[in-house]
This record gives structure tokens, sequence and C-alpha cells, in this order.
């Protein structure tokens, strides 16, 4: 008989693949273990992130009609529900985060390993695969997950001076961040116990964040402030401000000052850029630095990308 494994089944091994592994270079060797092909793995290396990767690898799995590739699938599978240390997730200043987020969606997967041949279907049965269409509306890819960020985003810019809709914004960027591979930390106190919204590396650079989701324009003095948190960090520590409703005019000077370590980001560039797909997250924040160290303006205006 003429069977498959469900779509919702191969969504919740794309989900642990995803989430089990933080390192490029350690998920392309767990891929290559598997049998995947170097011509799928490439492009790890050439910027696409792990899960826009992992999104094309899956859906061709699915879409082939070979055996091969669901025996690769089950092969995945095994190999993931069998983990019960996330190695490659240690060390990382939000690894109990990510170590947390992998056994979640590992320990969904072993429920439904277990069960294998209950989720096998019937594609002779209607009524199956009337249910395997609705699992399949709620997989998990890269596009379902890229839309649910632009969904929340929309959600918080309705709520912009909401209290809440601060602390909803920060975490937004933290998973923002980590869904386009950026090393980051959540929220935290540093030393002298003054908050600290998150923290971002990009290439090179270690950046704190400070998130905003405020009514007005940032002012001088929350410039100010911000700078006064970065001063108390190690050398060559760099801001990174991002506010939904913009920054005054004496803001941004301020922020443009000699030698300043910030730079400025706000919700035009989030929704104008990085939603529209013309930069991702990582490419939008170094664009803005390389323009402050090349004219020394922590701010560049979206109509002048």
């Amino acid at each position: 008989m003429n069977k498959k494994l469900t779509l919702y089944f191969v969504s919740l091994v794309q989900d642990a693949c995803l989430k089990s592994f933080w390192r490029k270079r350690t998920l392309a060797t767990f891929l290559k273990k598997n049998h995947i092909s170097d011509r799928f793995i490439e492009p790890l290396y050439q910027g696409s992130t792990k899960a826009e990767v992992l999104s094309n690898i899956f859906d061709r799995l699915v879409q082939s009609q070979d055996l091969r590739c669901q025996n690769i699938l089950i092969e995945i599978a095994r190999e993931l529900v069998a983990m019960c240390t996330f190695p490659d997730l240690e060390g990382w200043e939000d690894a109990q985060t990510k170590i947390n987020a992998a056994k979640q969606a590992v320990m969904q997967l072993r429920i439904e390993y277990e069960k294998l041949e209950v989720n096998f279907i019937d594609t002779g049965d209607e009524e199956k695969r009337a249910v395997a269409k609705l699992k399949r509306e709620k997989a998990v890819s890269y596009e379902t997950m890229f839309e649910d960020f632009r969904k929340r985003l929309y959600d918080l810019a309705k709520r912009v001076g909401d209290q809440k809709a601060g602390y909803d914004f920060e975490k937004w960027i933290y998973e923002f961040a980590s869904f386009n591979d950026i090393v980051s930390r959540p929220p935290y106190k540093d030393k002298n116990g003054r908050q600290i919204d998150g923290a971002l590396q990009i290439e090179s650079d270690s950046m704190i964040l400070e998130a905003k989701c405020t009514l007005c324009p940032i002012s001088v003095t929350e410039i100010d402030s911000f700078k006064a948190k970065i001063n108390t960090k190690a050398d060559n520590t760099l801001g990174l401000m991002v506010s939904m409703s913009g920054y005054e005019t004496g803001a941004i000077e301020a922020a443009s000052e000699a030698r300043s370590p910030v730079i400025l980001i706000d919700g035009g560039h989030l929704f104008n850029i990085v939603m529209t797909r013309q930069m991702t997250f990582g490419e939008l924040i170094s664009r803005v630095k390389r323009n402050a160290a090349q004219t020394g303006r922590a701010y560049l205006p979206v109509s002048d990308f």
C-alpha cells in the first residue's frame, strides 16, 4: 500500500533539527552524516540562515517520491530523539534558553516518533488526508516563522507606549536576532545593576541593546543615559538603540558626536527594509554601522539606503 510520512511529523523533525544546533558548521556536519548532499548544505556558508536551509532541505525530501528520502527523514528523526544533551548550545549567554527550546522540540518529536506507525497515512484514505492537510497548514517552515515575526511586529506597533509592549519588543528583538543566526543574549542586569535590554554579536562587534517602544521619539537625555551604560563596558563595545518611534534631531546629533559608540535603528528600518526582505536584520545593522564609521552619522534614514 502506498504510504508516506505525515507532513506534521516532518515539521517536528525540522523544528528539532533547527533548535538542536546553533553553529552552522555543526549543523552541516550532522546533515552530511545523514546523507544530505553538499549542494543543499552549501548555502549555510553563503549567508543563508539555518532556518532557510533546513526549510529547503525538508521541502525537497517531502516532495521526493524516492523511498530513500523517506528513510533519510526517519534516520534524522532517530538521531534527534536519541539526543539527551546539546553540546552545541552550551557556552552561550542564553544557553539555558536555547537548551530548553531544543529539549521541548525533541520531546515533541519523540512522542510522534514512538508512534511512528500511527503517523503513517494511507494516501487512499480521504479522512486521513484531510487531517494531514490540516497539520501541513500548521507545519513549521522558514516562511511561516518569518510571517509570525512580521505579525508580532505589527501588533507591537499598535501597542506603542504600553509598558508591556516595551518588554515584548525586547523579546521580539532577541528572538528575531536568534532566528537570523545572530549570537544574542536576552535582557539582563550588568554589574552595577543597570538594566540591559540584551546584547548582540554582529561580525566582530559586541553590541549592547536598548529597545524603545515609546510613543514619543527618543530624546537627547535618553541617548546620554544609554552612552553611560556603554561606557561602563569593555573598550570597543558598541550600543545599538532600536526605537519604534524614531529620534529627535538633537538625539541623532548627540549619538553622532565624535567617537560615539551608538548606532541608531528605528521602526521604519524594520518595516521597510527587513520585513520587505531587502536586507536581513544583521545586514541592516552592519549597513548602519558601516555608514557611522564612514560618515560619523549614527543614523541612516531609510531614504538613503
